[in-house]
């Protein structure tokens, strides 16, 4: 069920707290313009599964975009760190596996 949110964000470091478990882990899943200054956003907490109706001017979606950049960062740096390692592992049992003679280019064809 989708609730009004009447919180506004700070211009400094924009916070959007669930209204059930005040957690800030507010995920934007769909969003249209209002009209040419403010923004509908649906937004669904990662904490509690709440969904919230945001009504944001552009300043406020724009410094919660900027906001929500910020922390996906070193989720990517970590997503970029286990995929090499899982890159390593394959190429690593490719190699095992063509040195015991376990495929050939028959496997491939």
């Amino acid at each position: 069920m989708l609730r009004p949110f009447a919180r506004l964000l700070s211009s400094q470091r924009p916070e959007i707290p669930c209204s059930r478990c005040g957690s800030d882990f507010l995920c934007p899943m769909d969003w249209e313009p209002v009209d040419d200054e403010h923004w509908c956003i649906e937004a669904r907490c990662g904490e509690c599964g709440l969904w919230h109706r945001l009504h944001l001017t552009n300043a406020q979606a724009a410094a919660w975009d900027v906001e929500l950049d910020r922390q996906t960062q070193p989720i990517k740096r970590e997503l970029r760190r286990l995929d090499r390692e899982r890159m390593a592992r394959e190429v690593e049992g490719f190699i095992e596996a063509l040195d015991r003679d376990l495929i050939d280019a028959v496997d491939f064809g």
